[in-house]
C-alpha cells in the first residue's frame, strides 16, 4: 500500500461509513419516536400502499360501527313506542268490549267513547312526535343503515308496521277465481264505509263504468258489488278482489291503480265471510256507543294489534341482526388493524437494537475518522529533519 498525502482514502471510507451510520441512527430514532416502521413511502413503497388501503377499511368499519349503534338506538325507540301503542290499543279494546255490555247507560257509553277518542289522539301523538335525531320515525317508514365501508353495504329498517298512526293492512277471507267476459272497460269503485275512493285504469278497450259501495255484513248471497283489499305482508303484494251479484262477470287486464299509486291485481271472486280494515285507516272516527259499530271496531283493533305485534317482533329480529352485524364489524376492524400493524408499526425491540448498533457505529466512525485524518501527519514525519 502506498503512503500518500494528496488523497486520504481511509478518511473517505470513514466518512462514508459515518454517513451511513448516521442515516441508520436517524431512521431508528424516527421509528422509535413515531412508533411506525413506515413513516414515508420511501421506507417501503408497497407496504405504504397496502397500509393506506387498510386504513381506509379500518376507518370505514369504525364509522359503520357507529352507524349500527345509531340504528340500534333508533330501533329501541321504535320498539318502545310500538309497545306503547300496543298498550294503548289493548286499553281501547277493553273499552270497546266494555261498551258492548248491555248494563251500560248512555252516559257510561259517552264516557267510554270520550276515553276511546283520547286514546286515539294519543296514538296519533305517538306516531307524529316520535323522533330520532330530528327525523320522525313513524312518518318515514324506511331507514337505511350503512353497515360496511363499501357501497351497497346497507341494512334497511322498515318501521311501517310499528307506526302507531297506521291501523293496518286489510285482511279478509276470500276465495277468488277469474271469470272472463267479452267486454273490457274502466272500473271505479267508491267505498263509502271508509270514505276511500278506488280508481282502476288501463283496462281493456271500452268505457264501461261500474260504481258500488261496500256495506258491512254483505256476502255473496246478497246483491250488488262487493270489494275486498288484501295486502300480503309476506312479500308485499296486494290484491283487490271484486265480487258481483249472481250472473255478473268482468274481464280485467293490465293493472289497477289504488289511491296513492299502488298497483293492485284484479280478479272476479266469490265473496266469503271475512273482516277487513283499510290500509292506513284511522280509528279516529270509530263509534263504540253503537253495538253494531263497536263490533266492527273490535275487528279493526284486533287487526291493528296483530300488525303492531308483528312490527315490534320484526324490529326485535332486526335488532338481533344488527347486534350480530356490530360484533362482526368489530371483529373485522380488529383483524384489519392487526394486519395493518404488522405492516406499518415499529417493533420496539428491533428498533432499540438498531439504535444501539447505530450509536456504537457512529462513535467508532468518529474515532476512525479522527485516526484517518491524522494519518497524513504521520507520513510527513518521514521527511522531517
Amino acid at each position: 500500500m502506498s503512503l500518500v498525502v494528496n488523497t486520504n482514502i481511509a478518511s473517505m471510507n470513514a466518512q462514508r461509513s459515518l454517513a451511513n451510520g448516521s442515516i441508520e441512527l436517524q431512521s431508528a430514532m424516527e421509528r422509535l419516536s413515531s412508533g411506525k416502521k413506515i413513516n414515508s413511502a420511501a421506507d417501503d413503497a408497497a407496504g405504504f400502499a397496502i397500509a393506506e388501503l387498510m386504513t381506509t377499511q379500518v376507518r370505514g368499519l369504525n364509522r359503520a360501527v357507529a352507524n349500527v349503534n345509531d340504528g340500534l338506538s333508533l330501533l329501541n325507540i321504535a320498539q318502545a313506542t310500538g309497545r306503547e301503542a300496543i298498550d294503548v290499543l289493548q286499553r281501547m279494546r277493553e273499552l270497546t268490549v266494555q261498551g258492548l255490555s248491555g248494563t251500560n247507560s248512555s252516559i257510561d257509553k259517552e264516557n267510554l267513547q270520550l276515553e276511546f277518542e283520547t286514546l286515539v289522539a294519543e296514538l296519533e301523538n305517538i306516531g307524529a312526535n316520535t323522533k330520532f335525531n330530528g327525523r320522525a320515525i313513524h312518518s318515514e317508514t324506511s331507514f337505511s343503515i350503512q353497515t360496511g365501508f363499501d357501497d351497497g353495504d346497507q341494512i334497511h329498517l322498515n318501521t311501517d308496521y310499528i307506526s302507531p298512526a297506521i291501523m293496518g293492512t286489510a285482511t279478509a277471507g276470500v276465495t277468488s277465481y277469474t271469470n272472463n267476459s267479452d267486454s273490457g272497460g274502466v272500473l271505479s269503485i267508491n267505498v263509502d264505509s271508509s270514505d276511500w275512493e278506488f280508481g282502476a285504469h288501463k283496462f281493456a278497450a271500452g268505457d264501461i263504468v261500474l260504481v258500488g259501495s261496500l256495506e258491512p255484513g254483505n256476502n255473496s248471497r246478497g246483491s250488488g258489488l262487493y270489494v275486498a283489499a288484501v295486502a300480503d305482508e309476506a312479500d308485499g303484494s296486494q290484491t283487490l278482489t271484486i265480487g258481483f251479484s249472481s250472473g255478473s262477470s268482468l274481464q280485467a287486464s293490465d293493472e289497477l291503480i289504488l289511491d296513492s299509486g299502488y298497483a293492485y291485481l284484479v280478479s272476479v271472486a266469490e265473496w266469503v265471510n271475512g273482516a277487513a280494515i283499510s290500509h292506513g285507516k284511522s280509528l279516529a272516527s270509530a263509534d263504540i256507543t253503537v253495538d253494531s259499530k263497536a263490533n266492527d271496531v273490535l275487528v279493526s283493533i284486533d287487526a291493528a294489534l296483530r300488525q303492531r305485534v308483528k312490527g315490534v317482533s320484526q324490529a326485535g329480529s332486526i335488532e338481533t341482526r344488527l347486534e350480530f352485524t356490530l360484533s362482526n364489524l368489530l371483529r373485522m376492524a380488529e383483524t384489519t388493524e392487526a394486519a395493518r400493524s404488522n405492516i406499518r408499526d415499529a417493533d420496539f425491540a428491533v428498533e432499540a437494537a438498531r439504535l444501539a448498533k447505530a450509536q456504537v457505529l457512529q462513535q467508532s466512525g468518529v474515532a476512525m475518522l479522527a485516526q484517518a485524518n491524522a494519518q497524513p501527519q504521520m507520513i510527513l514525519s518521514l521527511i522531517r529533519q
